[in-house]
């Protein structure tokens, strides 16, 4: 039985809470306008920055727990499983290799969050 992974799940809540499927759908009439799309796109980006925001504070969590029980802040193990998860799961259109430049950034930024909190910069 797979343990809890705080960080998995936290990805995966803010995936399915972006929500796109409601905003972006196949098979659009053809008579949408530039202007009705990019609403539609400018609604998906404040989502994304919503959901990247939440997952920066579960990473910020994660990181005073870790701190706490003396783990360092890099687990390239547990990094590698997640992207070997969310490229499972990528139901395109971007190919498996975008998804995974695009959370290995994420990922990144998070560490530079946690060790700038470590440091005493936040």
């Amino acid at each position: 039985m797979p343990s809890y992974d705080p960080l998995f799940c936290g990805v995966s809540i803010v995936l399915a809470a972006i929500g796109l499927g409601r905003l972006v759908t196949k098979g659009a009439p053809m008579h949408d306008s530039v202007e009705e799309v990019r609403k539609r796109i400018d609604a998906v980006d404040r989502r994304l920055l919503a959901a990247l925001s939440k997952r920066a504070e579960l990473g910020a969590r994660i990181g005073r727990i870790k701190e706490r029980l003396g783990l360092a802040i890099e687990d390239i193990e547990r990094e590698q499983e997640v992207i070997r998860q969310l490229r499972q799961q990528n139901p395109g259109p971007l190919d498996d290799r975008a998804v995974e430049r695009i959370f290995r950034t994420i990922i990144a930024e998070t560490k530079k969050l946690e060790k700038s909190r470590r440091r005493g910069g936040g």
